[in-house]
């Protein structure tokens, strides 16, 4: 049996989780921001799913995680085209269970329009014993018939509370806590890490890079951009962060930090939107750091 899930999780969202469980679908669309947890999830679902523990799934023989391209970071539709020789896979005997086969594909808004094509097929025929665990950061960038075919979960927000009391459990005081839960923008895994002094997680080096953003002279915020327009990923974390921050601080700001979130949050937003439809980043990041 897989081990326990160590992620906050709202309570509604963790019903639907356990009722996903106990009735298990051939698919399931897992939503939320980046950094709120859906990669852990995937995995702890696909062991949950298989009766194993959550550590041999990277190495389980059949489970498929659909990889990113190394130069592009998008998937290709060669990497859907291999589900089809994956799904032909014989599960021996001695392992059969109910759920023999998960096919993950994490970040699924890197799926191309001909890969979201391509595993149309898949998701409309799927062998019985098979599940596909999906997550996206952005559903709006998936095919309506993509998510037509495929029952959703999104990571909802803990409350602030909920997040300050793991926060002191671990040992920050409340005046630090607050300050972590507001430069992690309520992002559970962030907060955790930066309250731990954790190296690892991924969106370290983006948080850093928001609170620059919004700390720094114009000049200094000219570098920083520099810095972003060399690094896609980093770029779109980076506005994410900032959405997280702003919606998490307009709960107790007032007067002239109101209006500054505000701003931080629509301009964040309008990036985010520009960037979806291939706008220049360079120019998207110079409007943003303009209003902030």
């Amino acid at each position: 049996m897989s081990s326990q899930l160590d992620l906050l999780l709202n309570s509604y969202t963790l019903r639907q989780l356990q009722e996903y469980i106990k009735y298990p679908s051939s698919g399931l669309l897992i939503t939320g921001p980046t950094g709120s947890g859906k990669t852990s999830l995937l995995k702890w679902l696909a062991a949950t799913l298989l009766g194993v523990e959550t550590g041999r799934i990277d190495a389980h023989p059949y489970v498929y995680k659909l990889p990113p391209d190394t130069k592009t970071g998008k998937i290709s539709i060669d990497s859907v085209r291999l589900i089809d020789s994956f799904l032909g896979k014989a599960v021996p005997i001695t392992t059969k269970h109910p759920i023999s086969r998960i096919i993950i594909i994490d970040d699924a808004e890197d799926l191309g329009l001909d890969a979201q094509n391509a595993l149309l097929k898949n998701l409309e025929e799927p062998p019985l014993d098979s599940v596909f665990l999906i997550s996206c950061a952005k559903p709006s960038m998936l095919l309506e018939t993509v998510k037509s075919r495929l029952p959703t979960i999104n990571l909802a927000s803990v409350s602030k509370k909920t997040l300050l009391d793991r926060l002191l459990a671990i040992g920050l005081d409340n005046l630090t806590a607050t300050q972590v839960i507001a430069l992690s923008g309520g992002i559970p895994g962030l907060a955790i890490a930066l309250a731990k002094n954790q190296t690892d997680h991924s969106l370290l080096a983006a948080a850093d890079m928001a609170k620059k953003m919004l700390i720094s002279k114009q000049d200094q915020k000219l570098k920083l951009i520099s810095i972003l327009v060399k690094d896609p990923k980093l770029s779109n974390d980076v506005i994410s962060i900032l959405q997280q921050m702003a919606r998490i601080s307009l709960e107790t700001s007032q007067g002239e930090q109101t209006k500054r979130w505000q701003n931080v949050l629509i301009y964040s937003y309008q990036a985010e939107t520009n960037l979806e439809t291939n706008s220049n980043l360079r120019l998207t990041l110079s409007q943003l750091v303009l209003h902030i």
